[in-house]
């Protein structure tokens, strides 16, 4: 096991493996999840029904190829547009209790950057 969070998630395994054979072989996969890292920090997203932090992304839905899953659910959760995503593999996850029980998951990178005077 690579982590266990508080709510009993856990990240079993991550799968290196090329990202066109991933579509192939891991075709079947219906979640997609973004790492968001901003300058040297991660962002994480409150979600109130659930009372606990956690990455961005979500359940592909009927229809949706696993890359427009991605770009729906960074749209979505985080309001962001034509963003470059990284593609760092398969991880084996284990959702917690009161969940499905052990999933595939593609797992992406948004780097972003700080317009610091932005904020004035």
């Amino acid at each position: 096991m690579i982590f266990r969070a508080s709510n009993g998630a856990e990240i079993l395994d991550k799968i290196e493996i090329d990202e066109e054979e991933a579509l192939i072989q891991y075709s079947s996969i219906n979640h997609a999840l973004v790492i968001v890292k901003c300058e040297d920090d991660y962002l994480l997203g409150y979600h109130k029904w659930r009372d606990d932090w956690e990455t961005f992304g979500g359940l592909r839905e009927e229809g949706e190829g696993i890359r427009e899953c991605i770009v729906r659910e960074t749209e979505e959760e985080l309001g962001l547009k034509n963003v470059n995503f990284e593609y760092l593999g398969i991880v084996h996850y284990n959702m917690p209790p009161g969940y499905w029980n052990k999933v595939y998951v593609r797992l992406h990178l948004v780097q972003l950057t700080v317009d610091l005077a932005a904020f004035g």
